[in-house]
C-alpha cells in the first residue's frame, strides 16, 4: 500500500510556495460554494415561513381582494389582485429543479424543503470540514516554507511574493 503524503523536506520552496496558491484558490472556491449553499438554506427557510404563513385563516381574510405585484419575468412585474380561498389556501406548486413543478400541500411543502435544508447543511459540513483542512495544510506549508529560509522574514518575502502569507 503507497502512501500519499509527500516529505516536504525533499520539495523546494517555490514549490511550496505554489501549493499554498493552488490551496488558498481552492478554499476562496469552497467558501463561495458555502455562500451558495447559506442563501439556498435562507430561501428554503423563507418558503416554509411563507407557507406556514399563507395557511393561516387570518391570512384568507385579512389578504382577500389585496393588489400584488405578480412576475411574468425575473425583471417584469404586472398588477393583479390576491383571491385566496379557504378551500386552495393549502395548495402549493413547489419547483424540484431543472424546470419541473410539482403540487403539494402545504405539511408536504415543508416537508419537502425540510429534507432540501437537511441535504444542504450536511454538504455545507462536509465542505467546512474540507476547507479547514486545507487551512491546517496551508499552515504546515508557511512552517516548511519557514524552516527551509531560516526564518519567517525570508520566508515571508518568499511567500509575499505571490501572496500566500498566513498569520
Amino acid at each position: 500500500m503507497s502512501s500519499n503524503k509527500l516529505n516536504l523536506s525533499e520539495i523546494p520552496a517555490q514549490q511550496i510556495v505554489e501549493l499554498q496558491r493552488q490551496l488558498r484558490e481552492e478554499v476562496q472556491r469552497l467558501n463561495i460554494s458555502l455562500e451558495t449553499l447559506l442563501a439556498l438554506i435562507e430561501k428554503f427557510d423563507t418558503n416554509i415561513q411563507t407557507i406556514k404563513d399563507v395557511t393561516q385563516p387570518a391570512f384568507v381574510e385579512q389578504s382577500k381582494e389585496d393588489e400584488m405585484l405578480i412576475p411574468v419575468t425575473n425583471t417584469l412585474f404586472i398588477t393583479g389582485k390576491k383571491t385566496v380561498e379557504k378551500k386552495n389556501n393549502d395548495r402549493f406548486v413547489v419547483d424540484i429543479g431543472t424546470g419541473y413543478y410539482i403540487e403539494k400541500n402545504g405539511k408536504e411543502a415543508i416537508e419537502y424543503y425540510n429534507r432540501k435544508i437537511n441535504t444542504l447543511k450536511m454538504n455545507y459540513k462536509k465542505i467546512s470540514d474540507i476547507i479547514q483542512e486545507r487551512v491546517n495544510t496551508m499552515k504546515v506549508l508557511q512552517e516548511e516554507l519557514e524552516r527551509k529560509s531560516g526564518g519567517a522574514g525570508k520566508a515571508a518575502q518568499l511567500a509575499n511574493k505571490d501572496g500566500v502569507l498566513l498569520k
